[in-house]
């Protein structure tokens, strides 16, 4: 995947007020088009974050946060409108005690409150993201621009605190990368506030970086007992022997769904079957990406590939995958190109598409018209920023912005509250009458992201040495 080796040229005044017009015509309309939006840019609708406030307003009056009740109540209270007009609908947290802790603080400032302290702490997540892979090398603009959709958008959208294990994943890379190993082992324990992510970073780093072993462990186990005392040991033998199973059943055929399972489901394998195998994958790429990790570690010499590469590849496969994890493979997509450019004057520009499938949420791209053209922006920044050669980088863009016309001609119509029904576990079901194909259609270029991350990272570690110095 390595281009020959061109002397690096200068580019022209005519060039670089080209590339500044674009940039500043792209940075106005996807301005003028993110105001229309106006609800779904900013912390009005945030859906998800009710059930953190209302799970964290049930432990702070002393009731069982993963019960129906009181949280059914308090998230009526909070939101209207769509599935909220079932009075028997709810959703539950499926997050571990731990994390509960911290969903106490919501409900004491109200829940207008909570919804702009979440927006600004995942503002302040993302940019925080973005500097720590800059220390890794990555350009910060090339970062801000990948996360603000991916990252940044779908969590102040949906009220989901994805930004936030996504933070300590970079800073863990960060320490690594400077050598501080017991930093590392304790942001790589914070990440597990997200277990589907979290676990497979702290795997990597357990077993592949030795000194920050103790901290890790130690981190975990604060962790384990801070839940334990808050919420009584039988909160953690509820949340793993009930609330995950239901979280994967209910998630299984809700329609924004990534997960193999819900490929699985979507097809006709019943869902015992598709739980079953998006567990065993889940098992099989962690195995196969701590393989990686290895070998990456030892071929560039760059540790933080402990976090980096289990981190891009736990949203592969699995039971249940929300589109605001698949901005964990965003770091190890953007670190790949510059790894690319240590040897020649131009980042690879395959590598560089990989970085724009995966720093775009293409399923809110579908259904939301006005992001058009904030996501070819971020598509125009980040090839720009990673020193893609001027013709592929105009091919990626223009390929971009026609495929993200394509999907927005194909927006399907929204599922009706009749799409929704309140099961015994009190989640999200959708109706298969109402499978759309062009809602599959949309999530095809983040699999292909996902897939292409693989092989090029599969590739680069199996690439023998001479050949980089030779390209």
């Amino acid at each position: 995947m390595n281009e020959p080796r061109h002397a690096a040229t200068p580019p022209s005044r005519l060039s670089r007020a080209a590339l500044a017009g674009v940039l500043a015509a792209l940075a106005i309309l996807a301005a003028r088009d993110l105001v229309k939006l106006n609800a779904g840019v900013s912390w009005h609708r945030m859906i998800d974050l009710s059930v953190f406030y209302c799970a964290g307003s049930a432990a702070a009056g002393g009731a069982d946060p993963y019960a129906s009740e009181p949280v059914r109540a308090c998230e009526h209270a909070f939101n209207s409108g769509g599935q909220w007009d079932d009075p028997h609908f709810a959703m539950l947290v499926p997050q571990p005690p731990y994390d509960i802790l911290g969903f106490e603080l919501l409900p004491r400032v109200g829940p207008l409150a909570a919804k702009r302290l979440a927006a600004v702490a995942i503002t302040a997540a993302v940019v925080a993201t973005a500097l720590a892979l800059a220390d890794l090398g990555i350009p910060l603009w090339a970062a801000l621009a990948a996360l603000a959709l991916s990252d940044w958008f779908v969590s102040v959208f949906n009220g989901q605190i994805y930004a936030f294990p996504l933070a300590c994943a970079a800073l863990a890379a960060a320490c690594l990368h400077r050598g501080r190993d017991a930093a590392a082992g304790v942001f790589a324990a914070l990440c597990t506030i997200e277990p589907q992510l979290g676990a497979a970073i702290a795997c990597g780093v357990l077993l592949l970086m030795p000194r920050a072993r103790l901290a890790l462990l130690a981190t975990a186990a604060a962790m384990f007992f801070a839940g334990a005392a808050a919420l009584g040991p039988h909160a953690w033998i509820e949340w793993a022997t009930r609330v995950i199973p239901l979280e994967a059943r209910a998630e299984a055929q809700f329609w924004p769904q990534y997960s193999l399972t819900s490929v699985a489901a979507a097809v006709g394998v019943p869902v015992p079957v598709a739980l079953a195998l998006g567990t065993a994958s889940s098992v099989a790429i962690l195995v196969v990406a701590l393989y990686l990790a290895a070998k990456l570690i030892r071929r560039y010499g760059r540790p933080e590939f402990a976090v980096l590469v289990p981190a891009a590849f736990a949203p592969l496969g699995g039971t249940f995958v929300h589109l605001a994890a698949i901005a964990a493979a965003v770091p190890l997509a953007l670190t790949l190109p510059s790894l690319s450019r240590q040897s020649a004057s131009r980042a690879d520009w395959r590598l560089a598409a990989i970085a724009v499938l995966l720093a775009i949420p293409w399923l809110f791209a579908q259904s939301m018209k006005p992001l058009f053209f904030s996501s070819l922006l971020a598509a125009v920044v980040v090839v720009w920023q990673l020193r893609v050669a001027p013709r592929p980088a105009a091919g990626i863009c223009v390929a971009t912005a026609a495929l993200l016309y394509a999907l927005a001609l194909h927006t399907p119509p929204p599922l009706t509250v009749a799409a929704f029904a309140s099961a015994s576990s009190s989640a999200l079901h959708l109706d298969s009458t109402q499978f759309d194909p062009w809602r599959e259609a949309a999530k095809v270029p983040t699999w292909t992201g996902l897939i292409a991350l693989l092989a090029a990272a599969l590739w680069m570690a199996r690439r023998p040495a001479e050949a980089e110095a030779s390209s």
